[in-house]
């Protein structure tokens, strides 16, 4: 039991998650505003890298590297946009590494860049998300991360029409509980990095909207 409190615990940071491939942009021509268009994307992968490494000890700062890859996207709000994929990243920062400690919600200070491949040009360019908070928990053999109301706000593309104050976000480990909790039993070094996917026994998808 104290392997899977641990093991759940780890995924409490955003993650966005969540970027910055360069020459990712749509097409030329005109600029389209997707400022207060939606966007949903069904799947999103990648992960997350720490240093230090999560313990169950703790005691330094927390800090991530967060990479995501997007797709599977649909815009809403704004007539002949369509996205085949995002690529996301962005760092985080925490009081500690306990791995213990991010169980719940966890405050922590988080900026995730999200670039857009569209069929046309995008007046920003990208999707600025500003995360404050996440909320661990688990899913199956699975730990989960969520963002919820409160948590994250938007800016630039797809912020929606309430001032970019709802996005939204959902992502289970792809490695299991059971693997995780491993690695924070000594010898093993602690959790370095943390995999974001939906094959296998996932009992939900990965998703994000942001708008």
């Amino acid at each position: 039991m104290k392997k899977i409190v641990l093991a759940a615990a780890v995924v409490a940071m955003p993650l966005v998650l969540v970027a910055g491939t360069a020459g990712i942009a749509g097409a030329g021509g005109p600029a389209t505003d997707v400022s207060h268009a939606t966007i949903t994307c069904t799947s999103v992968t990648a992960g997350m890298r720490f240093a230090p490494a999560l313990t169950a000890a703790g005691g330094q700062p927390l800090k991530a590297h967060v990479k995501l890859l997007l797709s599977g996207c649909t815009v809403s709000g704004v007539s002949g946009v369509t996205v085949s994929l995002g690529v996301a990243s962005g760092g985080f920062l925490g009081a500690n590494n306990s791995a213990t400690a991010l169980a719940g919600t966890t405050t922590v200070t988080g900026l995730i860049d999200v670039k857009w491949s569209s069929n046309v040009r995008l007046t920003s360019k990208m999707s600025m998300l500003t995360v404050t908070a996440t909320t661990g928990g688990t899913s199956g053999s699975y730990a989960s991360i969520s963002i919820g109301p409160g948590q994250a706000t938007v800016s630039g593309d797809f912020a929606g029409t309430d001032g970019g104050t709802s996005p939204a976000m959902y992502v289970e480990s792809a490695e299991t509980i059971a693997t995780l909790g491993g690695e924070l039993v000594p010898p093993a070094k602690g959790i370095k990095t943390l995999g974001f996917g939906t094959a296998g026994t996932h009992l939900l998808g990965n998703s994000l909207h942001l708008g």
